[in-house]
């Protein structure tokens, strides 16, 4: 779907706490100070129509959720609220992507739309310039470096004795990698043959909590039951688990004891 062009909402001076006071769209004059409050009521008449159609647009989402109006608001708003997101982000330089930020925006506005007060016109530019600045502030809150590297000199290296000069020493440590490999996937055979003595619900939750990372409550959205619920699926779940390896284990312990 093509963006719909709109004027730029924040040309038009507003005196809403948003930006500093200026003169109201009205006022007469005549001559080119006359022709500049014309055209400054124009696009301000202009700007105040953009404000009512795109609350009225998140009215309608909020209590509709229809995806429809929802991306009419997006290809409304979208270019105007790129530029606000650009003007208050300045101040960090190249360190924020814009577009990330606006994308951060209007996500928390699709998920939290019963938050929206729409009784005013322009309830939609007010609300989504706060969307705006906690998206800016929640980046500011993020670690911006990275782990620490410390790098040697040549020098240094060069003093270190090699760890793998001892040819005795590698085949060793190649033994050992290759037996923990083989216990690895012998464990894991064993953990596949447990796993699939649970039932069908079982094997789901442990799925959801230990693959997918979903949280309990969200999981309890899936199946129909309550998180405390879920917890206890998954505890029970483990515990049959932990029994069956375990009973296997001690199993091929007496078997080795007896053919002693």
């Amino acid at each position: 779907m093509m963006k719909t062009q709109a004027p730029d909402i924040d040309s038009c001076p507003r005196n809403d706490g948003l930006q500093p006071s200026a003169r109201p769209c009205s006022g007469q004059g005549g001559g080119r100070h006359g022709t500049e409050e014309s055209a400054e009521n124009r696009r301000c008449s202009v700007s105040a129509d953009l404000d009512q159609r795109a609350t009225t647009l998140m009215v309608t989402y909020r209590d509709t959720r229809s995806r429809d109006a929802f991306e009419a608001l997006i290809n409304l708003t979208h270019d105007q609220l790129l530029q606000r997101v650009r003007v208050r982000s300045r101040s960090l330089g190249g360190r924020v992507d814009p577009q990330e930020l606006l994308q951060d925006a209007f996500i928390n506005m699709f998920r939290y739309p019963s938050r929206f007060d729409g009784s005013k016109p322009s309830a939609f530019r007010v609300w989504s310039s706060a969307i705006v600045d906690n998206a800016i502030r929640r980046h500011m809150r993020q670690p911006r470096s990275g782990p620490e590297i410390s790098l040697q000199p040549t020098e240094i290296l060069a003093q270190e004795p090699s760890r793998i000069s001892d040819p005795g020493l590698l085949v060793v440590q190649n033994e050992t990698c290759a037996q923990t490999a083989v216990a690895y996937r012998v464990f894991l055979q064993v953990y596949l043959a447990a796993y699939e003595r649970l039932s069908s619900r079982e094997r789901f939750v442990l799925r959801m909590v230990e693959v997918k990372g979903l949280r309990y409550a969200r999981i309890g959205e899936l199946i129909g039951a309550r998180s405390d619920a879920v917890k206890m699926i998954v505890f029970r779940g483990r515990q049959r688990i932990f029994k069956h390896i375990e009973a296997i284990l001690l199993a091929d312990d007496c078997g080795e004891s007896g053919g002693r």
